[in-house]
């Protein structure tokens, strides 16, 4: 599917309207060259207009995509899985300079046309490196799939993003990935021993938000969309007292 920038298709959309609205009153000229009935050109024209309203209410009204549940808890680096409000919940895990965090999220279509997801908005953060998406091998997939490589044949979220479609109501599964930068004054909470109860509550530190909200980049009905989703289980990292410098 083409995609265009909001900007254009307004421009694009601006000049259509001109374009029926001239129709409208050229009419009669128009239908003595072409052998039609001036009511059926403008029938045409209103009947075009309305379309043309249509899809662009739709558009205008499908701020539609959002991420479902989100799991990370394969990670070594987990420290703490802390309840905010009895829905939302923030993973913490313990800073490693190059870190790959990765969590499993469910994006979710919730408007009502087909989009096509085409990816996600840096995050502006100075521990931040990159945040992308990965997905399972053979594309979008709601089965059951390892964050990071398993056993041999056990699929896992081993493919680099590439731009997939969503119909109405369609979720589908894929792997947050999110690589934190070279931060040599940080100093990091222990991780914990084997076999430890997962903690509710942060270590004792000092910590910072890496993620809440991810910014999404798609297209509905061939119109580039960008839009701010929560994240219901947002990620933190730990550090020790003092040390949340990224300076060398």
């Amino acid at each position: 599917m083409l995609a265009i920038p909001p900007e254009l298709a307004a421009v694009l959309a601006i000049a259509v309207l001109i374009a029926l609205v001239r129709v409208w009153f050229t009419a009669p000229a128009v239908g003595a060259r072409i052998g039609r009935r001036p009511r059926t050109i403008r029938a045409l024209s209103v009947v075009s207009a309305v379309a043309l309203g249509i899809g662009s209410a739709l558009v205008a009204d499908a701020p539609s995509i959002g991420p479902g549940s989100t799991w990370g808890g394969d990670d070594p680096r987990l420290v703490a899985i802390v309840p905010v409000d009895g829905v939302d919940e923030v993973f913490v895990y313990a800073y490693e300079r190059h870190a790959e965090i990765r969590q499993m999220i469910s994006i979710w279509n919730t408007g009502p046309v087909p989009i096509i997801v085409l990816g996600l908005g840096a995050i502006r953060s100075p521990y931040v490196e990159s945040v992308t998406l990965r997905l399972a091998p053979g594309g979008p997939t709601l089965d059951g799939v390892l964050l990071r490589m398993g056993a041999a044949g056990q699929r896992w979220f081993s493919e680099p993003f590439a731009p997939f479609e969503l119909e109405p109501g369609q979720q589908t599964n894929a792997a947050l990935a999110v690589r934190l930068t070279d931060c040599p004054a940080i100093r990091p909470v222990a991780t914990l021993a084997p076999g430890i109860a997962m903690p509710s509550e942060a270590p004792t530190g000092t910590g910072f938000t890496v993620l809440d909200t991810l910014l999404v980049h798609y297209s509905a009905l061939g119109i580039e969309r960008e839009a701010p989703v929560h994240v219901q289980a947002g990620i933190s990292v730990a550090a020790a007292d003092g040390t949340l410098s990224c300076g060398n």
